[in-house]
């Protein structure tokens, strides 16, 4: 059977503007929109949501959510906020390296790309390369391998760990399979190729 189709041509929500049922149109398509954010919150969202809650509150005592404040627990829950500057020292700190030292070329070419990059960019980057939002507050490493075949983009490999054995239990080592590119521009393009899934 061929995967049902996502498009639509009546209303299977309602809320202001919109009546289930209703036969979609220019008019009403912004009503409808509104209608399935505010259904896929309250309806889909919320009772896996109140779960989260619950059980957030059974592991993290009273007390210490009384001392938290919203940031700190945003750190806590999602990483932690730096400016572009203190991000890219922390990431670097967390690296180590495979088949190269930092100071091969093609580690001072990478890190001289990360550092030049916008907030948005660099976020996004690094969010390609680990997996995470944000710089963890948990333990973690992050290893780059240099590798010969500059006709390739990099490549990352988000479930690594620092275990070696078959169990890879350790801690999270997302690693970066990085081309000896000759240049900035070189690599500045492949980068954009490999994020954009080229």
């Amino acid at each position: 059977l061929p995967p049902p189709s996502l498009e639509r041509s009546l209303s299977n929500v309602q809320g202001p503007g919109i009546r289930g049922g209703e036969a979609l149109s220019a008019a009403n398509v912004q009503a409808f929109a509104k209608a399935v954010a505010a259904k896929a919150l309250s309806e889909n969202l919320s009772p896996h949501l109140e779960a989260i809650v619950e059980e957030f509150r059974r592991i993290v005592s009273q007390r210490i959510r009384g001392s938290l404040s919203w940031e700190q627990l945003q750190c806590r829950v999602s990483g932690q906020r730096l400016d572009p500057e203190a991000f890219t020292r922390a990431w670097k700190e967390k690296t180590t390296y495979q088949a190269c030292s930092e100071d091969h070329e093609s580690i001072r070419l990478w890190w001289s790309y990360v550092t030049e990059l916008p907030p948005k960019e660099l976020l996004r980057l690094f969010t390609w390369c680990t997996g995470f939002a944000a710089i963890p507050t948990t333990a973690w490493k992050f290893r780059i391998n240099v590798v010969d075949d500059v006709g390739r983009c990099p490549t990352v490999n988000t479930c690594m760990t620092d275990d070696a054995s078959a169990a890879n239990r350790g801690v999270k080592m997302p690693t970066l399979y990085l081309p000896a590119y000759e240049t900035k521009a070189i690599l500045t393009k492949k980068m954009e190729w490999a994020i954009a899934g080229a």
